[in-house]
């Protein structure tokens, strides 16, 4: 009788994050986009990386329950369903973070096909745009296709959920937000407090008190309207979940739609305890804030890949502290580099 052979955990909580291109179509100004550098260059993940890697998962029987496919704009990926099918070698649930500008038809229905879950960043749908700070014509362009995008996924039975983060951009309408998406067949509406991750240095003229913390009256107003879901939910479950503060709401009519209630990612650590990530360079990140990566080598045998694995695991963030502990660990470093060059 051969013995079952028992699966290896090396990722955090089983779940891969992979971002295939750091390129975007738009230019939000609260996106980390990863926490990748941004410059002239326009990485692309390349499929041979991709399947290298899915072999060597395979091989070495090593567990991924989740994999979720983001940038950048995955969509600008010329070869998305080719690795979406790799990834789809290891993992059942795959979830696809995308802004929608360029989802189609035939996309939604490939995706629908791969029984992908689609999480679609969309922050209004009272304005002439689903984003702040677009152009006339960006905008117009990507008012009129994303909703009709999303409510054909929605019909189509993809399963949809909408990252939204909250600002002084939506605050207003947003009530109207999660109204339609439960009508029109939207599963979950997660709406994030907003993040100064400002990696582009786009909020110099910004009162942000320093590199980790959230505006005060963002967070104020965030904290508020989450408040006015509390009251009015039919159920509701508040806890601390894989290192991110979450509420869960549920109404009474709609069993099947909730609204997600969640702190920003980098305050409370949880960019390194959801997931292990890995950027468009193909290498693990380590801290997306300050750009921290490390390289890996899935053509390597597994001893080796394994301890970059488990070594990454080994210098995640797990609290507020740590994060400022880890920031002068790395000032002291460049100040040593400064000096040795």
């Amino acid at each position: 009788m051969s013995q079952i052979r028992q699966p290896k955990h090396l990722l955090i909580n089983n779940r891969l994050r992979i971002a295939i291109t750091n390129k975007c179509n738009l230019s939000c100004s609260y996106c980390h986009n990863e926490g990748q550098p941004h410059c002239d260059q326009r990485l692309f993940l390349p499929l041979d990386y991709i399947k290298t890697m899915v072999k060597w998962f395979q091989s070495n029987n090593v567990c991924v329950e989740k994999v979720s496919i983001t940038g950048g704009e995955p969509l600008l990926h010329s070869e998305l369903l080719d690795i979406i099918d790799e990834l789809g070698n290891m993992a059942n649930n795959i979830h696809l973070n995308t802004n929608g500008m360029l989802l189609t038809k035939e996309l939604v229905d490939e995706f629908h096909a791969r029984g992908i879950v689609l999480r679609v960043g969309i922050d209004s749908i009272d304005s002439n745009q689903t984003k702040p700070n677009l152009d006339e014509a960006m905008a117009n362009r990507n008012s009129k296709n994303i909703l009709d995008m999303i409510e054909y996924a929605a019909s189509s039975g993809v399963h949809v959920i909408f990252s939204t983060v909250f600002s002084n951009f939506n605050r207003n309408n947003l009530d109207r937000l999660i109204e339609w998406a439960a009508k029109i067949g939207v599963k979950c509406v997660k709406i994030i407090k907003l993040n100064d991750f400002d990696s582009r240095g786009l909020n110099k003229k910004h009162d942000v008190e320093d590199d980790f913390k959230t505006n005060h009256l963002e967070a104020s107003l965030f904290y508020d309207f989450r408040q006015k879901y509390v009251y009015k939910a039919w159920h509701c479950d508040e806890y601390t979940f894989l290192g991110k503060h979450r509420v869960f709401l549920r109404q009474e009519d709609e069993s099947e739609f909730e609204v997600v209630f969640c702190d920003d990612l980098c305050t409370s650590g949880a960019c390194a305890n959801v997931y292990t990530a890995i950027d468009s360079k193909g290498e693990l990140m380590i801290c997306p804030k300050n750009h921290i990566t490390t390289p890996i080598d899935f053509s390597e045998d597994y001893k080796v890949v394994s301890e970059v694995l488990l070594d990454t695991r080994n210098k995640k963030c797990d609290s507020y502290k740590n994060r400022f502990d880890l920031r002068d660990n790395i000032n002291s470093q460049m100040k040593g580099d400064a000096i040795n060059a």
